[in-house]
C-alpha cells in the first residue's frame, strides 16, 4: 500500500471526531515534501531579497505569525508589515531553512519542523541566530499557503548539545569502523601464527 492513510473528517481538527464518519484518502508522501519545498524556496528567496511584500504574499489571508520575541501578528498584510519593519531593521540579513521533519496533518494540510540560520551583517559586525521554526501549511484551491508559523531560538546550550552529539556520533562511526578493521585482521594473524 502506498501513501500516507488518512482516516476521519478533518474539517475541524485531525483525524476522526466523535460522532461523524470519514471515508480514508491516500495522500502521496512526495505531495507534501513538494509543498514544503516549494513554500520553502519561495521564502527564502523573499527574505534573501528582502522582500517583505513576496513575504507576506506566501501566508493564507487568515495566518498567524510568532516571531522569535513571542509577538503574534494574524493576517498576511500584516505579516509583511511585520516582515518589512524587521527588513528595514536588519538590511541584508540572510536565511537558510532545512526541513527537519514532516508532519501530514489532513489531506490538505501538512506541519513542518524546520531548522532556521539567519545572519546579518552591518558595517564590520556579523552576527547569526539559529532558529527551529514551525509552520502549517494548508492547501488552498491549488495553492499551498501557510497557515502558521511559529518561530523558536535556539539557545546556545542546545547547540552545544547538538555539537557534542554529533561528535559522539562520528566518534562511534570510527570506533565501529576500527573495530570491524580489527576483526577482519584476526584470521589473517591466526593463519600467520599456525605457519
Amino acid at each position: 500500500m502506498s501513501g500516507i492513510v488518512i482516516s476521519g473528517d478533518t474539517r475541524g481538527g485531525v483525524g476522526p471526531q466523535p460522532g461523524r464518519q470519514g471515508a480514508q484518502q491516500k495522500v502521496a508522501p512526495g505531495a507534501y515534501k513538494a509543498a514544503v519545498a516549494g513554500v520553502l524556496g519561495k521564502l527564502t528567496q523573499a527574505w534573501n531579497k528582502g522582500d517583505a511584500k513576496a513575504v507576506g504574499a506566501l501566508f493564507g489571508k487568515e495566518a498567524d505569525y510568532v516571531n522569535v520575541g513571542g509577538a503574534m501578528v494574524s493576517g498576511a498584510d500584516k505579516i509583511a508589515a511585520a516582515h518589512k519593519a524587521m527588513f528595514d531593521a536588519t538590511k541584508g540579513a540572510q536565511s537558510a531553512y532545512r526541513v527537519i521533519k514532516l508532519k501530514p496533518l489532513g489531506p490538505d494540510v501538512v506541519m513542518a519542523f524546520l531548522g532556521q540560520k539567519i545572519t546579518t551583517k552591518q558595517g564590520d559586525k556579523s552576527g547569526e541566530m539559529t532558529t527551529r521554526p514551525t509552520m502549517i501549511l494548508r492547501k488552498i484551491g491549488n495553492d499551498w499557503k501557510i497557515a502558521a508559523f511559529q518561530v523558536t531560538r535556539v539557545g546556545p546550550q542546545v547547540r552545544a548539545a547538538a555539537a557534542k552529539a554529533a561528535a559522539a556520533k562520528a566518534g562511534a562511526a570510527k570506533a565501529g569502523a576500527a573495530k570491524a578493521e580489527t576483526k577482519t585482521d584476526k584470521p589473517a594473524a591466526k593463519k600467520a601464527d599456525k605457519k
